[in-house]
């Protein structure tokens, strides 16, 4: 089993503006961090997870066991904008950044709490994420809405790519061993760090995955040298494991590269990764191969 494991993970960040819908005044009326759940990593090896937004008047500290609001006042899966991207420069993570709209008398009276997660409007629980509203000082707060306002929640979550090589020793390959060298590729490309956030974790197929006989790049890049497309198979997911895992299975006339197969990049719906092999894989039309893939995920930490 090759692992990829990303080791910063994802944080998310909370802003809250109203458009009075008659003056057409708009408010930035908070801007704030928040908690990501238990229950809200799990979500990722299962399913969507950014589909709806929930707010209320709650006042409990956010505790990663919580799956739902205090006291939810309104829901929405109104989704006005949504867009990807990732940073240029250091500190390298890609990001997704949804605005939910509430609809003026939806929303209406004191806020608290906010939180966004799956399922419909009318379900109470299933929350990615949950935070307590602060002020300007970083303390709790509540907000006032009025009837003939507007409310939007820009809910921005990140991925922060693994900085550090992960490295195999001793891989066992049937006719040979190897090390291998894990690695982040493209982490300036919000194609591959950004744009996938909100979708159930797996490695994305249709030959995003790739063999090649040149070495792995830096984490800006991918490998270099001659390539052959492959196709990963997803497994099932195991509950409480934060991993997913694939196969790749490759038959006698795949990947068959001059010189061996001394890399491999393969893309998941939370990255694009590379995975160097010393020595090279010597793989020809008499021998079939399979690389077992995983990808782990986490809080970030700062």
């Amino acid at each position: 089993m090759i692992e990829m494991k990303i080791n910063a993970g994802v944080s998310g960040h909370f802003t809250m503006m109203t458009t009075n819908t008659k003056t057409g005044e708009q408010k930035v009326v908070a801007s704030f961090p928040n908690l990501i759940l238990d229950a809200g990593l799990e979500r990722m090896g299962t399913g969507s997870y950014l589909d709806v937004c929930r707010v209320g008047s709650g006042t409990s500290l956010p505790t990663v066991l919580q799956t739902k609001l205090d006291a939810k006042i309104a829901s929405t899966s109104t989704v006005q904008a949504s867009l990807s991207g990732a940073r240029a420069t250091p500190p390298y993570y890609g990001w997704k950044r949804i605005t939910f709209r509430f609809a003026a008398g939806t929303a209406t009276g004191n806020l608290s709490e906010v939180g966004v997660g799956w399922g419909n409007i009318t379900t109470d629980n299933f929350l990615f994420s949950r935070a307590l509203i602060l002020d300007g000082g970083g303390l709790p707060t509540a907000i006032s809405v009025l009837a003939d306002e507007v409310l939007d929640v820009i809910y921005e979550l990140r991925l922060y790519p693994p900085l550090t090589d992960v490295v195999v020793s001793g891989l066992d390959l049937g006719m040979s061993t190897h090390t291998a060298t894990v690695r982040a590729a493209s982490v300036t490309d919000g194609a591959f760090w950004g744009a996938d956030l909100g979708s159930q974790v797996e490695f994305v197929g249709n030959y995003w995955t790739a063999l090649y006989n040149g070495t792995i790049g830096a984490i800006t890049t991918t490998p270099s040298g001659s390539g052959s497309g492959a196709n990963p198979t997803n497994l099932s997911y195991a509950t409480l494991s934060r991993t997913k895992k694939s196969n790749l299975n490759l038959g006698l006339n795949s990947s068959n590269l001059a010189g061996g197969i001394a890399s491999l990049d393969t893309r998941t719906t939370i990255g694009r990764y590379q995975i160097g092999f010393s020595p090279a894989i010597d793989k020809t039309a008499s021998r079939t191969l399979r690389l077992d893939l995983q990808v782990s995920w986490g809080r970030y930490v700062a």
